[in-house]
C-alpha cells in the first residue's frame, strides 16, 4: 500500500496529473470536502459552477486546487479546459467568510479573460472576474496544497 502511494507521488512529480478521488461519483453534493481539505459547495443555480470557501492560511493555488479537484470529480472537466474566477464575495454559508466563485462556462464577457503571463504577471489571482487557468494546472497545485494545509505527510 504505502509503496503504491510513493508511486503515484513520484509519477505526478514528474508532471503528470492524475484524479485525485478517483473520478466521478455521481450528482455534485451540497457541499464537497476537497482533496486538499477546504469546503466546496455546489452553486444552486449554475451546474458548472462551484463556491470554495475561505480558510485560513490558503492561498490562491489552494483554492484553484479545491476548484479543480471538485471540477474533475463532478463536472469530468478535461484537463486543457479552462477554470474561471467568476467573483470574489461574502460566502453563503453562515460564518461570515467570503468565497470565491469559479467556472467551467463563463458568461461570453469572460471567455478572453486574463490569463497567467499576460502583461509579465505570473502571479494567480482571485479578485479579478475572468481570471482563468487550465484545470490540469489548478489540479497540479492539489498535493502541495494538502500537504501545507491538511499537515499530512503524502511521501
Amino acid at each position: 500500500m504505502r509503496s503504491g502511494l510513493w508511486l503515484g507521488s513520484v509519477l505526478c512529480l514528474g508532471g503528470c496529473v492524475v484524479s485525485m478521488t478517483g473520478g466521478s461519483s455521481g450528482p455534485p453534493p451540497a457541499s464537497y470536502r476537497a482533496f486538499n481539505t477546504m469546503d466546496v459547495l455546489t452553486h444552486p443555480t449554475r451546474p458548472d459552477t462551484m463556491l470554495v470557501l475561505s480558510r485560513a492560511l490558503a492561498g490562491p493555488k489552494d483554492y484553484f486546487c479545491a476548484a479543480g479537484d471538485y471540477a474533475d470529480r463532478y463536472l469530468d472537466t478535461p484537463v486543457v479546459d479552462r477554470i474561471y474566477v467568476l467573483e470574489t464575495g461574502p460566502s453563503p454559508d453562515r460564518r461570515a467568510r467570503t468565497a470565491v466563485t469559479f467556472t467551467t462556462a463563463p458568461p461570453e464577457e469572460l471567455v478572453d479573460g486574463p490569463r497567467p503571463g499576460d502583461d509579465g504577471n505570473y502571479s494567480l489571482r482571485l479578485t479579478e472576474p475572468g481570471f482563468n487557468i487550465q484545470a490540469g494546472q489548478a489540479r497540479s497545485f492539489c498535493v502541495e496544497s494538502r500537504r501545507r494545509l491538511a499537515g499530512v505527510r503524502l511521501f
